[in-house]
């Protein structure tokens, strides 16, 4: 019960992550854009 626990609490920090890691790319890729006009 506590694994199945934990499964979902690293799930659920793995999703935050990947969606930091999302925006953090977004950002980057429009400040390249802009810096390459």
């Amino acid at each position: 019960e506590s694994l199945e626990k934990e499964l979902k609490r690293i799930t659920a920090s793995a999703k935050t992550k990947k969606r930091f890691a999302d925006k953090l790319y977004s950002v980057i890729s429009y400040q390249l854009s802009v810096i390459s006009d």
